[in-house]
């Protein structure tokens, strides 16, 4: 499951990356580094202005993505914790209703004694 934001992740820092080389001199020219020259879009801003938008909105779905797979990965890590103690809790409780179903000679044995039977419960 935490490994379905990759791709989303790698699409976006290429867009940047892509975006981060261009050189200055053209990013700084507001002739030719224009909305419709290098993204088709009609309109919009051009120069610096443009290469800031557009770099920031690629930096926010990058944090947006992080965020979501940071908390995606504080859930599972819950929900597995939580599985974790149920299931041992269910061990140590079928285990110790089978041990007081044992015969009293059953826990004279010294492989029975209460220190032992208590350390395979732990």
């Amino acid at each position: 499951m935490m490994g379905v934001p990759q791709p989303y992740l790698a699409t976006v820092l290429s867009r940047l990356l892509a975006l981060l080389t261009i050189p200055m001199s053209i990013i700084e020219n507001e002739k030719i580094f224009t909305s419709e020259t290098f993204f088709g879009e009609k309109g919009g801003n051009s120069g610096l202005e443009l290469f800031f938008e557009k770099a920031h909105g690629q930096v926010l779905i990058f944090v947006y993505i992080a965020c979501i797979t940071g908390a995606g990965g504080y859930v599972k890590r819950f929900y597995f914790g939580c599985l974790g103690a149920n299931s041992t809790y269910a061990i140590r409780d079928l285990m110790y209703k089978e041990i007081l179903k044992k015969n009293m000679g059953w826990f004279d044995l010294r492989e029975n004694s209460s220190g032992t039977l208590l350390s395979a419960m732990a």
